[in-house]
């Protein structure tokens, strides 16, 4: 080998050295760049590894409510149908063909306290009008008392003797001694309160005809002054006809006329509510667990959405500093090349010799893509929770109408 080619071989090593030597001080200036790079996807892939696992929509068991009240139906409908056979065997009994009564006492005790009030109107304007009185508050406290007493006696009279005066004459077993003790005594019963009211109306009477509450005298002399005073024959018709106005609503207003049938009608109403009851305190424990699970469900959600967004901003950081990255790689790249490019044209210059590279050999000597070839973390999607509603509300509803169908035959059979 000559002196020229030993000098050619030992400037092309230099400038092999030169090169590689450039190649080193550009992938310096880009690793800065990588390593920020690297520690955005360390942390995104550390954020990763803390997303909540994605929970699945499990509706609450129920099965503990389910079979609590299917014992309780249980239960509950033999009572029904027990109350129910003694409700129509009491009926057929006793030839009742109408359904039981169930008066409101409300209104009941409405009406004879209107009564009251009426009579002892009427009857403080008369006490007034004779002068037998201090004042109008006197004379409407003595009235309102005289009517409160004449209104409360018939009604205990209407329910405690009224209601019994037919008792059993309808019966299959009318003639029993029981039922026919039971009928003579109310009607002689029924005799003395007649006398005990037609006393009390009369000495009302000749309160107004002698005007005086102090003492009453009765005699022939004082029975026809009463009927030859108007007032007082009106004072004893009033509260005659509040007497029986007071007796029929005392054997209707209370109870069913007919002694015994309301008490077993009630019974029966009774257990219907009490099944009403049932089902709805359970169909509120049911929908009571559900909305618990319901918010948990969205409140997992909702934490869940925070981590999936702050995984997702870390990505999103991881993007942005890879593109920084390639951009700057990019200008590198094109520095580099040039830079060979002149390195190589000035030692065929140097030695004299023609050539120069090719792009594709530039491209394939000044590369540094190596340098992005970095994985980027995907993004990540929320569960949603709508899907999950959709999941409970569907078991929900489910659990309702299998509840439902347990009280189906407790009030059909």
């Amino acid at each position: 080998m000559s002196s020229l080619d030993r000098a050619i071989a030992a400037g092309h090593q230099k400038m092999d050295g030169d090169i590689h030597a450039a190649i080193t001080v550009y992938q310096g200036k880009i690793s800065a760049r990588v390593i920020d790079v690297q520690q955005k996807i360390a942390v995104a892939e550390s954020l990763d590894s803390q997303l909540p696992v994605e929970a699945e929509a499990c509706p609450p068991a129920v099965e503990d409510i389910l079979g609590t009240v299917q014992t309780e139906i249980a239960r509950l409908s033999k009572l029904y149908k027990a109350a129910e056979r003694a409700l129509l065997a009491f009926a057929a009994r006793h030839g009742l063909s109408r359904p039981a009564g169930a008066p409101s006492v409300l209104e009941t005790a409405l009406t004879l306290s209107l009564l009251v009030f009426v009579e002892g109107g009427v009857n403080s304007a008369f006490f007034l009008n004779a002068h037998m009185s201090a004042g109008p508050l006197s004379a409407l406290l003595v009235s309102v008392l005289i009517s409160a007493t004449n209104v409360a006696m018939s009604a205990a009279a209407g329910y405690w003797i009224g209601r019994y005066l037919d008792w059993g004459r309808l019966a299959i077993d009318g003639d029993n001694v029981r039922f026919a003790r039971k009928r003579a005594l109310a009607r002689v019963q029924l005799s003395a309160f007649v006398a005990v009211a037609a006393l009390f109306h009369l000495t009302v009477g000749l309160i107004r005809a002698q005007e005086t509450l102090h003492s009453v005298n009765h005699s022939f002399a004082a029975y026809w002054q009463l009927l030859t005073t108007p007032e007082s024959v009106f004072l004893v018709l009033i509260g005659s006809v509040m007497t029986l106005l007071a007796i029929h609503k005392g054997k209707h207003g209370f109870d069913d006329p007919y002694p015994g049938y309301g008490a077993l009608q009630r019974s029966v109403d009774d257990l219907s509510a009490k099944v009403a009851v049932l089902h709805h305190d359970n169909r509120e424990a049911i929908e009571a667990r559900f909305g618990k699970t319901q918010r948990d469900t969205v409140k997992h959600a909702a934490g869940a959405e925070k981590a999936f967004t702050q995984y997702n901003k870390a990505v999103t950081a991881c993007h942005t500093s890879h593109r920084a990255l390639q951009s700057l790689v990019s200008q590198a790249e094109g520095e580099l090349r040039a830079h060979v490019a002149q390195m190589v044209t000035l030692f065929a210059v140097g030695a004299g010799v023609s050539g120069s590279l090719t792009a594709d050999e530039l491209d394939q000597l000044c590369t540094l893509q190596g340098a992005t070839a970095l994985e980027i973390p995907p993004y990540k999607h929320a569960p949603d929770a709508c899907q999950f509603s959709a999941v409970l509300d569907h078991a929900k509803a489910d659990a309702l109408g299998r509840l439902g169908d347990l009280f189906v035959p407790s009030t059909t059979t």
